[in-house]
């Protein structure tokens, strides 16, 4: 028993003393920095807090005094948003007498774990995320992402390399061209959908649509579409229809990315194996069954598809050609040409890369689209605006659907959305999907601020905080000249709010005679929606496609409104709607509470108007 104790007694001495040390030298680390420092005297870095805290935030909250909460809520995953450029400011406040911590939007986070550093400056992000080999991808992503082998958004170095020269070849114009007709596809069938539902609840006005489940429809668009060309795997609009055609499967590949996305910083970490076996009378068998199922039968159905179309190439065949490209067929492509020239990827590796993709590739359109509904029916004079541009880009009864190019050839359409794109773009600006970019280093580096240069030790982690850059004076008043009518004589300043926190789409304008292409390109590190540097997301164009081909194809036929509860009036709605947009969380990506995966009677009631 003696002997019991003093081994527990060595073991709690040596971790007091790890920490102790540790907590010791991120002090005086943070201090070398000359960034300005808050102290945490715990491990906010460890997993059970990463993975706990963010689920009782509001209850965390309730419990401690503000003083100690402000501080608190740092440590907690996506705070953000709720917070943008406030502790920047405070901290820059409360150290402005000191000329030597005189660094703008940066702050040092200092506890137990690892040295963190925050910044939203400009100067920081772009060096940090254009320094890809001194700011590396953090290796805890592989435990999430990356379980199957390394992929183009976990690896590192020239290992990173060999993912990128694929992927760049993968993301081709052919690709887009197929993701802007197959989402154009997608929600002309969401459509007639809810039209036949509408007929069916026989609602009052016969010209309009009604559903609290907008959100849900339109990230099932972009996960049929991501599916279609991504895999070649035509995914019917009814679950029922794509369940009777899938034998040997228990659950759809819809159900099994939307689990598999939904679990990824949680269950879906644990091996397949462990999941699947979870005791049946432990908490939380049902939850560990399902994920374990859906990450089964993603690996499967990913090597199906692999193998499929290598069949399909060994045998001369090409079973894609028909419906357009697809990631896997472009994947196996370029890969085989790698073969003959340099070092190609693993079957591993490239089923790990049609994963991310696959994952990746539906969930942050579909938070984007999920936000640009809402923000159409909040501003029904930016609706309006955009709307100008559909109908001059869309005629009524010309959809073919064998016959894309037929309809809206998309190498004429899409460059000249530029409003579409505008909307987007601002949409992201303001709800960046990602709140914020993380990067380690492995050795010491000196990071480039606005205000000089700052020594940053190994094993530290580099935070780029896209939702404060997003609202820097930096994006006040841009492009006022391409402001429409309006918007001119609007109510803001009245309010006094600042211009860079204002829905404005038409500062990405540029006015006549400036700049390519009519959009705005903003100053290095000022926006980092898709990240930036030779790590920017290789999927940004596919993304701007699919969100055009989506906004146009809603906006074509309906107008979106949101329905008004009881007597609200529309002062009173428009409360509402920005309470909603506000009542936002980080998990895998930003998204309102309430708004996907909704049941009876929840969700935002949206409404479709039929255009006359």
């Amino acid at each position: 028993m003696a002997y019991a104790t003093k081994a527990v007694i060595a073991v709690v001495t040596i971790c007091v003393l790890y920490y102790v040390r540790s907590f010791v030298r991120n002090i005086i680390d943070g201090w070398a920095t000359g960034l300005p420092m808050m102290v945490i005297p715990a491990d906010h870095t460890s997993p059970f807090w990463r993975l706990w805290a963010p689920r009782h935030r509001h209850h965390l909250q309730m419990f401690f005094p503000r003083q100690i909460w402000d501080r608190i809520n740092l440590t907690i995953f996506g705070w953000e948003f709720g917070e943008k450029l406030r502790p920047f400011e405070k901290l820059a406040k409360h150290h402005r007498n000191l000329p030597q911590r005189q660094a703008g939007f940066s702050f040092t986070l200092v506890g137990l774990g690892r040295l963190e550093i925050y910044t939203a400056d400009p100067v920081a992000a772009h060096n940090v995320l254009s320094r890809h080999c001194d700011f590396q991808m953090p290796k805890a992503f592989q435990y999430a992402l990356a379980q199957s082998g390394l992929n183009v958004l976990t690896a590192n170095e020239d290992l990173w390399t060999r993912h990128r020269r694929i992927i760049s070849c993968v993301m081709s114009d052919h690709i887009s061209k197929s993701v802007f007709g197959e989402a154009i596809k997608q929600t002309r069938q969401m459509l007639d959908d809810l039209e036949r539902s509408s007929l069916l609840d026989r609602l009052p006005d016969k010209d309009s649509l009604e559903t609290r489940d907008l959100s849900g429809m339109l990230k099932k668009v972009t996960m049929h579409t991501i599916l279609r060309v991504g895999m070649n795997i035509p995914v019917a609009w009814k679950d029922d229809d794509e369940k009777a055609r899938e034998p040997g499967y228990k659950m759809t590949h819809v159900d099994a990315l939307l689990t598999a996305m939904k679990n990824i910083s949680g269950a879906h970490l644990l091996p397949a194996g462990l999941l699947n076996k979870w005791p049946r009378w432990m908490p939380g068998h049902g939850k560990m069954a399902s994920v374990g199922c859906a990450k089964l039968e993603l690996a499967r159905r990913n090597r199906v598809t692999l193998e499929r179309e290598q069949r399909s190439r060994v045998g001369g065949e090409d079973m894609s050609c028909s419906r357009g490209e697809n990631f896997v067929k472009s994947f196996l492509k370029t890969n085989e040409e790698l073969t003959r020239s340099g070092v190609p990827l693993s079957e591993a590796e490239l089923l790990s890369n049609i994963f991310i993709l696959s994952v990746g590739g539906y969930e942050t359109t579909a938070a984007v689209l999920s936000y640009a509904t809402v923000l159409l029916a909040r501003f029904p004079d930016w609706q309006a605006w955009v709307l100008e541009e559909v109908d001059e880009l869309t005629t009524a009864d010309d959809y073919d659907e064998q016959d894309m190019e037929k309809t809206w050839a998309y190498s004429s359409t899409f460059p000249c959305a530029v409003r579409i794109l505008a909307f987007m773009l601002e949409t992201m600006r303001l709800y960046t999907p990602v709140c914020h970019l993380r990067r380690d280093t492995v050795s010491p580096q000196i990071l480039q601020t606005a205000q000089g240069a700052v020594p940053v030790p190994a094993d530290a982690t580099i935070y780029v905080n896209a939702v404060a850059i997003h609202l820097l004076p930096v994006w006040r008043d841009i492009n006022r000249a391409s402001d429409p009518a309006f918007y001119r004589d609007a109510d803001a300043p009245a309010r006094g709010e600042k211009d860079e926190y204002a829905f404005r789409p038409s500062r990405w304008l540029n006015p006549p005679g400036k700049g390519q292409g009519g959009i705005y390109i903003p100053p290095r590190g000022t926006f980092v929606a898709w990240s930036g540097g030779p790590r920017v997301c290789p999927g940004k164009k596919l993304s701007q496609v699919e969100f055009t081909a989506v906004i146009l194809t809603l906006l074509q036929r309906y107008r979106i409104e949101a329905v008004p509860l009881g007597e609200e009036g529309r002062a009173e709605l428009e409360e509402r709607l920005d309470a909603t947009l506000r009542n936002s969380r980080c998990e895998a990506v930003l998204q309102m509470d309430q708004v996907w995966d909704v049941q009876d009677k929840c969700g935002l009631l949206m409404r479709l108007r039929r255009r006359k």
